[in-house]
């Protein structure tokens, strides 16, 4: 008597009829997944295709990107997130491999697939279709490489600052190129919708001329703003330090410059002092003390370019260098003073200090309209109150002074009449703390006048006949 062999399914195998079409791989391509692991099915499904999509950068002289600083190289790294599993550190200049998105997108199936039968949802001659979305790959891919192939014309915009001669120098102008994002996205999902794995693809696109201008001849200083220091040298050498150090800075568009990152922390080996500054509302001796004036100067000139600043905060008491209400203080891990660039052309700060006065000039091409200028403008709106005293037996005095609130407003002008005022921002200050100087054997907590209380019925008691060792000691 014969005995029917009974087939033996290895372990992680599916012991079902279970179809795949493949039709988005191999036309009429279907597999059955009875009997295969997870592994056997992927192996099966990548001996039906050999993909290796390559894309040729057909950019006529590749030579321009040479031409470009740093910071004009685009790279397409984190721009593309539409598809989870699509992630790229870079595009090379010449071509580029499209990815295995077959591999990937038989990889999620056969996952979802082997997981329900693990999971005990079994569903025998149940069809699955391997769906690959070509069109949402080729419209990912054609605009990631034209964001990274494309190169805009310039006119050479300034690249690095000579210190030396104080002057920004300019990049080579070049011509630009766009590659055709819509014929690469119609190359690419042909080759996709034919089963073209293999194919290689040279993008198209079209020169782009140079400008009729010299883009260097369109740069000026766009805003100058000037304070004036102390005698203080520690606080002036300070100042100059920090002057130095944002002095030369280039600010992309779309850039955000931060003054704290830009000078960095301040300490005695970069040669900073201690002097004044307002640390939880004191003024205190400080490493680094004075830098807030090289911030205000800045906020100051940026404003009046045209730019926008992200981030300013006012001192806890009122400037004596700007007018209240015009100042951005700073402190390291603390308040920061920030700007964006948002122009479409690198600007350049110079700062300098000389002679007790720091000057931050913004240089750039034009941001305002031709013939419009801004400024900011503070007024005093409300004068608070002056602090309690506090009375001391050493030290020096101070008459203290009262509190005030400050309200700004941005100035628009056309050639030289205002023609707009707008409310920008309110800044509030407290007054400086009396320190008065009192007689050193009142106790400490008591006030002259309790003390002058206490002194007063002491000596009416001795002229009662009181004992003086009777007294009661003041409290």
């Amino acid at each position: 008597m014969d005995v029917a062999e009974k087939e033996v399914i290895p372990p992680g195998a599916i012991p079902g009829n279970i179809y795949v079409d493949l039709s988005a791989v191999k036309e009429g391509e279907k597999i059955n997944l009875h009997g295969l692991s997870r592994q056997e099915a992927q192996e099966r499904i990548a001996s039906l295709y050999d993909f290796r999509l390559k894309i040729i950068n057909g950019i006529p002289d590749k030579e321009i990107y040479d031409s470009l600083s740093d910071n004009e190289l685009v790279t397409s790294e984190n721009r593309i997130e539409r598809v989870s599993s699509v992630s790229f550190d870079s595009v090379d200049r010449e071509s580029f491999d499209i990815p295995d998105i077959i591999g990937s997108g038989s990889e999620v199936l056969l996952n979802e697939i082997y997981e329900r039968y693990e999971n005990g949802s079994r569903d025998d001659n149940e069809e699955y279709d391997l769906d690959i979305p070509f069109e949402e790959y080729a419209d990912i891919y054609s605009a990631m490489l034209h964001d990274a192939w494309s190169v805009d014309a310039s006119s050479g915009a300034i690249v690095s600052y000579d210190k030396e001669n104080d002057e920004f120098i300019f990049g080579n102008g070049h011509e630009g190129y766009e590659i055709d994002r819509e014929a690469l996205k119609k190359d690419i999902l042909e080759c996709f919708n034919e089963r073209k794995f293999d194919s290689e693809i040279l993008s198209t696109g079209s020169i782009i001329t140079l400008p009729d201008y010299s883009l260097k001849d369109r740069y000026e200083t766009l805003a100058s703003y000037e304070t004036h220091t102390t005698n203080q040298s520690v606080r002036n050498k300070n100042v100059s330090l920090a002057a130095d150090a944002i002095n030369g800075k280039i600010v992309m568009p779309g850039e955000e410059f931060s003054y704290n990152e830009t000078v960095g922390k301040r300490t005695k080996e970069k040669g900073y002092g201690e002097a004044g500054a307002y640390l939880n509302g004191e003024v205190v001796q400080e490493i680094g003390g004075g830098v807030c004036q090289v911030s205000t100067t800045t906020y100051n000139a940026v404003f009046r370019a045209g730019l926008t600043s992200t981030e300013r905060t006012s001192h806890t008491f009122a400037p004596s260098y700007v007018t209240p209400g015009l100042d951005a203080t700073v402190s390291w891990g603390g308040p920061d003073y920030k700007f964006v660039n948002d122009s479409p052309y690198p600007i350049g700060i110079r700062a300098h200090y000389e002679n007790r006065k720091v000057t931050v000039s913004i240089f750039g091409v034009r941001i305002l309209p031709e013939g419009v200028t801004l400024d900011l403008e503070s007024h005093k709106t409300a004068t608070l109150g002056v602090p309690a005293p506090v009375y001391i037996t050493s030290g020096s005095t101070d008459n203290g002074s009262a509190g005030s609130i400050w309200e700004a407003y941005k100035v628009t002008y056309k050639d030289g009449e205002e023609i707009d005022r707008v409310f920008d921002h309110k800044s509030r200050y407290v007054g400086h703390t009396p320190r008065i100087m009192v007689n050193p054997l009142i106790p400490e907590g008591m006030t002259p006048e309790e003390y002058n209380a206490w002194l007063q019925n002491a000596l009416a008691g001795m002229q009662n006949g009181a004992n003086p060792a009777e007294q009661q000691n003041p409290q």
